[in-house]
């Protein structure tokens, strides 16, 4: 069939193509456009907003241009297809869609990629382009069908001729980005376990500091592969207002980092030399950092490694925005608490940040409130929007209870008058410390709960990492004579990082849930204890994400409970707990997800005794 002239499928119009056609000139789709069978011929084809569905057919235009909308199939489109703010969506369910021509993702963009097995086309979608790729905007990678990815399982979702200037997604979605990262390569696009690449994190030594108080890093380079991998530069780029402390490096080398500092006083650390990373295994390198003491809010660093497993393959791995340190704003010396509307109910004590010692008695019954004077500490604040209070894993929004201060009658230039937040009773925790989160227009810091809590909310300008989602070894710890649950256990976890779970075809270093005794529906029962002597206690903090929660060890809740997220790896856990034998779980692979590991302890065996008079004669 043909048609002369433009055509425009106007919001919700419905176009069936279900034959060879050709369009004189150009087709606008707002509607659905359903390309059912044949081949579709047009000058262009613009789309604003709908769906284009290719469901048997295929197309051949000069050009194909997404405004919005989304574009969904299997098929073959030929000509370069741009997508400036549209979704791209191989297959529905699965399936290949196939680009003869260049492919342009624009910074609106989104491909959408979903998994349901492990053949490429067939149950997990794919993108081929016969040409030149551009891969801005986003990525988004969904499980779907209930499928869940196994260790060693990897997925080529995206296939072009060339990448353009090594240009790579923005923002990635990928909910199994522990186990199976995506890796952006110059001809394809690779979800899979890392096994060619080598895995970078870093942590604080502590979560907060204290202006002008002491702390560091640590970094850890994990190599997954059969290969010996060589180290040749350490970079760490520490934030304004933390500087290096000399000789304190440690691990890898001892060596002084070169520094170089900024305009604005950052530091940026590099290390030189040869460092070597073993076949399955990870090194780490530490450092001491000074903070600054006028600097307040949270703060996080970049690091990166330049690692070559062969003279061709030389590669630089880097992790943004990660290890965030909280140094609390200081609350003035006359800083005031009113327990009910009463003096008595507590102690301030003017640390950093100022320690609120409660009675206990009051807690869960009597509200408190707490006053403070806000002053700016930077050289600039601008207007300060509002107060956070944090207490525990909550926060509350304090007011202004003095008259509101402008510039003109403002005292000093940093005063911003006085502010009030009360914590009902049932949310005060004894000895907990209470810390404040001015919102400033110049300076908007994350509100982040606690050492190990990941940020649950954070002022708007300043917003925290995401968390993925991991993988769980978890469980319940009972008594072995009477199964029930045992509270307050402790579960201290450990990792072995020479060996890597079993894959779907091969057998490796660790059982899963697949290839235990008895299969997807058996026990961990039947596999010995872990050898501890290989096992490495596994630090929380790292970022990005090893453990979630970011505690170790844990305790076990009323019914008994622990659980933990993890990357891939094997895992083992030790369980103690006051008048029981302490035990050591099997080791247990991830991926899949563990949430059997069930440990029975045995109380401890006390003789029986029987006491007799004793008789003298």
């Amino acid at each position: 069939w043909l048609a002369n002239g433009n055509v425009v499928n106007q919001p919700g119009g419905v176009f069936n193509s279900q034959a060879n056609g050709l369009f004189g000139n150009s087709f606008d789709n707002y509607g659905t456009f359903n390309v059912l069978s044949g081949t579709l011929l047009a000058g262009s084809l613009y789309q604003y907003a709908g769906t284009i569905n290719l469901n048997g057919g295929n197309l051949a235009f000069n050009g194909i241009t997404l405004n919005g909308g989304t574009f969904i199939g299997s098929g073959v489109i030929t000509g370069s297809v741009t997508n400036y703010h549209g979704v791209v969506a191989p297959g529905q369910p699965f399936g290949a869609l196939t680009i003869i021509g260049h492919y342009t993702q624009g910074p609106g963009g989104t491909l959408r990629i979903d998994l349901g097995g492990t053949t490429a086309g067939v149950n997990y979608d794919v993108l081929n382009v016969n040409g030149q790729a551009v891969l801005n905007g986003t990525l988004i990678v969904s499980q779907t069908n209930g499928f869940l990815a196994m260790a060693g399982d990897s997925f080529r979702v995206a296939n072009y001729t060339s990448l353009y200037l090594d240009v790579k997604f923005i923002t990635i979605t990928n909910p199994i980005a522990a186990t199976h990262p995506v890796v952006v390569n110059s001809d394809h696009v690779l979800i899979a376990e890392p096994a060619a690449s080598i895995r970078l994190s870093k942590r604080p030594t502590q979560a907060m500091s204290d202006r002008g108080s002491l702390n560091g890093y640590t970094l850890a380079a994990f190599n997954p592969t059969p290969l010996t991998v060589t180290v040749s530069i350490i970079t760490d780029s520490l934030s304004t207002g933390f500087t290096y402390q000399p000789n304190s490096t440690t691990g890898a080398t001892t060596a002084e980092p070169n520094i170089f500092t900024a305009w604005d006083g950052q530091q940026t650390l590099t290390w030189t030399g040869t460092y070597t990373l073993a076949p399955s295994n990870s090194a780490t390198l530490g450092f001491g950092v000074l903070v600054s003491p006028t600097n307040y809010g949270t703060y996080s660093n970049t690091a990166a490694i330049r690692v070559n497993s062969t003279l061709s393959d030389t590669r630089e791995i880097a992790v943004n925005n990660v290890a965030p340190i909280i140094v609390p704003l200081r609350v003035s010396d006359n800083t005031t608490i009113a327990v009910g509307g009463g003096n008595g109910g507590g102690v301030v004590q003017n640390t950093n940040p100022p320690q609120i010692l409660i009675r206990r008695g009051l807690a869960g019954t009597v509200p408190l409130t707490i006053t403070a004077h806000i002053i700016c500490p930077f050289t600039t604040c601008g207007t300060i929007q509002q107060v956070f209070l944090v207490h525990g894993a909550i926060s509350y929004t304090m007011h202004l209870v003095s008259e509101t201060l402008t510039a003109v009658n403002r005292p000093t230039a940093d005063n911003y008058g006085y502010w009030e937040g009360t914590i009902p009773g049932e949310g005060v925790i004894p000895g907990e410390p209470i810390k404040l989160f001015p919102d400033w227009d110049d300076h908007h810091p994350c509100i982040a709960y606690g050492p190990g809590g990941a940020p649950e909310g954070c002022v708007p300008g300043d917003p925290g990492p995401g968390t993925p989602q991991l993988y769980d070894p978890s469980g319940f710890v009972t008594d072995a004579q009477t199964g029930l649950p045992i509270s307050g256990a402790t579960v201290t976890l450990y990792r072995v990082p020479s060996l890597l779970p079993d894959a779907r075809s091969e057998t490796r270093g660790c059982r899963t849930v697949n290839t235990r005794p008895g299969g997807v529906g058996g026990s961990w029962v039947g596999l010995p204890a872990a050898n501890t002597d290989l096992g490495v206690f596994e630090y929380p903090l790292f970022a990005p994400a090893q453990i979630d929660p970011g505690v170790n060890p844990q305790l076990t809740d009323d019914a008994g409970h622990y659980g933990w997220n993890v990357v891939t790896g094997c895992w083992y856990v030790v369980v103690s707990a006051p008048n029981y034998t302490s035990k050591v779980s099997p080791l247990v692979g991830v991926p899949p997800e563990v949430t059997d590991l069930n440990l029975a302890l045995e109380p401890f065996d006390l003789p029986n005794k029987v006491y007799l008079p004793l008789m003298r004669k």
